[in-house]
């Protein structure tokens, strides 16, 4: 799963570092994250909004990506 933000203005530390560690702490999460998540549905092949249900299916194993 590859997760794409857009931002128009970085958060960043002194040296200039995007907050990596924030977002490897909320993962892939749809309850923890704000933005938008999508992951490629393997049945249709077409990209799908991650909601709380595919997020499941993905972590059970239900839906393998």
């Amino acid at each position: 799963m590859i997760r794409v933000v857009l931002i128009c203005t970085c958060v960043s530390l002194g040296t200039f570092k995007l907050k990596k560690m924030d977002y490897k702490k909320d993962g892939f999460n749809p309850s923890m994250v704000k933005d938008k998540l999508f992951y490629l549905d393997p049945k249709s092949g077409e990209y799908q909004e991650l909601d709380v249900r595919a997020y499941t299916g993905i972590v059970t194993g239900q839906i393998r990506i």
